[in-house]
């Protein structure tokens, strides 16, 4: 059972070994809600850990929505009304974060400007632009770039999309990878997101494409696990691994995935989770002086990032990632 923040209310108590202390948050991507995360908070609730699954705006009855959400789309609005619901459905205590797509985008601007809120994060396919590493096609343009066009697109598709159980699994299949299938999806997702409103879910795609965070996000003072999916049709890898780089302490894993290992791989995506919500990243070390880091060359693990630079195995070039399968028309979740 959950409350309206998305906490788990019958969670029983936690052990008194475990890693209980500092309440896990995740944050969705767009088009999807809270309830997409039921296997990833199962498996952390047999660890005894909080967790705590609030909706991005508009996207459940309880999100904030027009007309009060009107303005969601300019700056950094998305991330500073997040950090608030952070901040009420905690208590004040710092949290660790899981975002995924756009909720992880939201997740690291949460990171690098509240680091006193935030212990460590993981992110899945997360973009740090606008395009994602693709170009945006004509579906998307009308739906974020024309203002008559898209807010009655909002409308017409929400109600499309959303009509029946079928017709909304075979609109999330198009963020799978090829040869994946849809074996986790629960159907209180669509129930949530009958509750949204379309108008500022649309708002939240106008604010993703005109997004540009990669430089601003070399600042980053929380450590962050980036993992990438690897067949990703939505957020290429490329892009995902670009952004790995730029994270001062970043570390990087590959998931043999499309852009919702969490519905597509849940067994794996449950597993992926439940290893880093069992060993907290410890706080990041400051910058090393240039001297000291070449000192350091080739000692102890590799991290991504601008604190040291990515090297290939000895003997052995990194594999390449295989490459997704274009996406196809119209708007994908996540």
């Amino acid at each position: 059972m959950e409350d309206q923040s998305g906490n788990e209310t019958g969670a029983r108590a936690a052990p008194a070994d475990a890693p209980a202390d500092t309440p896990v948050v995740f944050l969705h991507g767009l088009f999807e809600s809270p309830a997409i995360w039921e296997s990833a908070r199962r498996a952390l609730r047999a660890q005894g850990i909080e967790t705590f699954a609030p909706p991005l705006p508009g996207h459940r009855s309880d999100a904030v929505r027009r007309p009060a959400s009107v303005g969601m789309h300019a700056g950094d609005a998305p991330a500073r009304h997040m950090a608030e619901v952070l901040r009420l459905i905690s208590g004040g205590r710092r949290v660790r974060l899981v975002g995924h797509s756009l909720g992880g985008l939201i997740a690291l601007m949460i990171a690098r400007d509240h680091p006193d809120m935030v212990q460590d994060a993981m992110v899945i396919g997360a973009p740090h632009a606008g395009d994602a590493g693709r170009v945006a096609g004509l579906a998307t343009r009308l739906f974020t770039e024309v203002p008559l066009i898209g807010p009655i697109s909002a409308r017409l598709l929400h109600q499309h999309w959303l009509s029946d159980a079928e017709r909304f699994q075979l609109w999330f299949s198009r963020s799978l990878a090829p040869g994946e299938c849809i074996t986790g999806l629960p159907a209180r997702v669509r129930d949530e997101l009958r509750g949204g409103c379309p108008e500022t879910m649309r708002d939240m795609a106008v604010w993703i494409r005109a997004q540009a965070t990669l430089e601003s996000f070399a600042a980053l003072q929380v450590p962050v696990t980036v993992t990438v999916t690897a067949r990703d049709p939505v957020v290429t890898a490329e892009h995902q691994l670009m952004l790995a780089r730029r994270l001062p302490g970043a570390l990087a894993q590959v998931i043999d995935s499309g852009h919702l290992p969490m519905v597509a791989t849940p067994a794996l995506f449950q597993r992926t989770v439940a290893a880093w919500a069992a060993q907290p990243r410890p706080p990041l070390q400051p910058p090393m002086a240039a001297a000291d880091r070449s000192a350091e060359a080739g000692q102890g693990p590799v991290r991504m990032g601008a604190a040291a630079p990515e090297r290939p195995a000895a003997g052995r070039p990194a594999p390449p990632l295989p490459r997704p399968a274009a996406p196809e028309a119209g708007l994908p979740a996540g």
